[in-house]
């Protein structure tokens, strides 16, 4: 991918990997190409619903092979109203005499492949739908709707939710650009993979105003509804809200945000790896002037009550501020509301120009630890990590804050464990019951405030917004930290050993 300052995007040609399995989260279905697959093609300039689907008779494009009226793809599927009433759950063979079988691979050349909806499709392998090399196939608009094992590779998913140019509204779309998501009369979906594609509304942006960044978009760039979805190493690009995961058993891995104007990534469920991700250049729109999000966690509400999110880590993101001005505005990692259990926020780099840094509210038995958290403009907004009750009053609870770097704490309640943290500028804890605000020295349980970290790091350009939290080998964050529950690896992987150094980074 190639980035300008104009937000103008070019999609390089994807090096074929077809033959690697992709990574999944823990207990989820691999794909992985057998040497037995058969590889079928098609080309929307030259290709045709009457051709083999060979490559020099390719089919027409991915709208029309998944047609299930075209009977080209044999598979597995729910007998609909009966699966609905409860009285068949069972999968049944659906075309087995057609070509595409399970496991086999569609190669996709260049030019539009229109709206596909894959729906009522089970595979009982992962069929893999991939660029062809060299090529650039686009996607306008796609869902995945009660099916299983279907992998993605290559494409390039760009479609805007409405075409229409200054409209005075902010009333985004509800709908996503791509869906995987269940159906209630035909069952969940499960086991999609996405890996190395881009969503986009637009490559270029030039000439938006502050309402088209909320009405042209899709509401969603991706929206991974269901269980054991795997989005890895694709690029969002000028979107309203580049990703939201509200399932469980999901990995969101190796993934790059930018220019999207309200959240990057939004997290909804149980047994989420959210981990080694770039979000970063934030357009925070004066249409929609709330606050944008690089990640944003909440739980879904059933009759009025939250569900608990639990095992969920957060591991080894960088959210970066680019750009300067309101129009650049983001948050980093906010974890305002529901209720939350299990949640780790480890070796996470964040630059944002707001106060929440990393903050969580209302959490229980979590930890917040070798992060490094520095703002963009520690004068105007001083960056925190903080803990505190959530909204509705539940206290957070056996919180371990720990190895940390950032500009500010800020801890409301004593059942919080607040060790081995640096603090550039003040560090407010409670007191004998009191809030307590400390500007200098050592803060409670080996926690100090120290200005001389932010001279510790590689590169701190808050006016240029050039950051690299690396640190120096005369930095105070060597050797500052505690061993105990210490991530094994820091951000780059690099082995963490005693003595453990505060931050992301290991010296």
């Amino acid at each position: 991918m190639k980035y300008t300052p104009a937000f103008a995007f070019t999609l390089t040609a994807l090096a074929p990997i077809y033959a690697h399995a992709a990574s999944v989260y823990s207990g989820c279905a691999v794909p992985a190409l057998k040497s037995t697959h058969h590889t079928f093609y098609v080309d929307p300039v030259n290709g045709s619903l009457s051709g083999d689907g060979s490559a020099s008779k390719p089919w027409s494009t991915l709208a029309d092979v998944v047609n299930p009226a075209n009977k080209l793809i044999s598979t597995q599927g729910h007998a609909g109203s009966k699966f609905n009433a409860g009285t068949d759950t069972a999968l049944h063979p659906a075309n087995p005499t057609a070509p595409i079988k399970a496991g086999d691979l569609i190669l996709l050349k260049s030019g539009n492949h229109g709206s596909p909806t894959v729906t009522n499709m089970y595979n009982s392998d992962f069929i893999t739908v991939a660029a062809a090399p060299g090529a650039t196939p686009v996607v306008d608009k796609m869902a995945i709707i009660s099916s299983g094992k279907w992998m993605f590779q290559g494409l390039k998913f760009q479609g805007l939710a409405t075409t229409a140019t200054g409209a005075k509204t902010a009333s985004p779309s509800p709908l996503s650009l791509v869906t995987a998501g269940r159906g209630d009369w035909e069952g969940l979906t499960t086991d999609i993979v996405f890996s190395d594609n881009s969503f986009s509304a637009a490559d270029s942006t030039s000439g938006w105003n502050s309402y088209d960044w909320i009405n042209k978009p899709f509401s969603i760039g991706l929206w991974a509804a269901v269980s054991c979805v795997s989005t890895v190493d694709n690029h969002f690009y000028n979107l309203l809200n580049a990703a939201y995961v509200s399932a469980g058993k999901n990995l969101f891995q190796g993934n790059l945000i930018e220019a999207f104007s309200n959240d990057g990534l939004d997290i909804q469920g149980s047994d989420l790896l959210i981990k080694g991700n770039t979000i970063k250049g934030g357009v925070n729109s004066a249409a929609d002037p709330y606050h944008a999000d690089g990640i944003q966690g909440w739980s879904a509400i059933s009759n009025g009550v939250a569900a608990t999110n639990s095992n969920v880590v957060i591991d080894g993101n960088i959210l970066t501020k680019t750009g300067s001005g309101a129009t650049s505005y983001m948050q980093g990692i906010s974890i305002f509301d529901g209720k939350w259990t299990g949640l780790v926020i480890q070796n996470n780099v964040v630059n944002v120009d707001t106060w929440h840094g990393i903050a969580v509210f209302g959490a229980q038995n979590s930890r917040i630890i070798n992060n490094t958290v520095i703002a963009s403009d520690p004068a105007a907004q001083p960056s925190w990590i903080t803990v505190q009750n959530a909204k509705d009053g539940t206290v957070s609870s056996g919180v371990v804050v720990r190895n940390n770097i950032a500009t500010q704490y800020v801890v409301q309640d004593s059942n919080t464990t607040f060790d081995h943290n640096i603090a550039a500028l003040k560090i407010t804890i409670p007191v004998s019951g009191k809030s307590t605000v400390f500007t200098s020295g050592t803060v409670g349980t080996a926690n100090a405030v120290l200005p001389t970290v932010l001279a510790g790091f590689m590169t701190l350009n808050t006016t240029a917004g050039s950051f690299d939290e690396r640190l120096r080998s005369s930095s105070p964050a060597i050797g500052f930290g505690s061993p105990s529950a210490a991530p094994a690896l820091d951000i780059l992987g690099k082995a963490r050993t005693a003595p453990v150094d505060a931050g992301a980074y290991v010296h």
